[in-house]
């Protein structure tokens, strides 16, 4: 009987604009994808090199404490950032 082996996961590493338009395109495609993050600045709830997944999330069910990952103009730069308080449809994140 032959062994079948699962596929080898990779690593890649990519600049800011290549990794938002990744984004971009699997979650409009409605897939969820999986980022490193690149610092520390939602510690101690998100650690430089934890693992961040990522899925689309219709704004209806966002809630305070969520942890919302956006794209921010013009530099296209990947934020996180946590949801702090929602007004309708309006929601500020720090």
């Amino acid at each position: 009987m032959s062994q079948i082996n699962p596929p080898q996961a990779s690593e890649l590493q990519i600049d800011s604009d290549e990794l938002s338009e990744l984004m971009r395109a699997a979650i409009s495609d409605g897939h969820s994808i999986s980022i490193i993050a690149p610092g520390g600045s939602m510690m101690p709830f998100v650690r430089s090199e934890d693992k961040i997944f990522i899925s689309p999330v219709s704004g209806k069910k966002i809630r305070i404490g969520d942890i919302l990952v956006f794209l921010r103009e013009p530099n296209r730069r990947v934020i996180a950032h946590r949801a702090v308080k929602i007004n309708g449809d309006l929601i500020l994140c720090k």
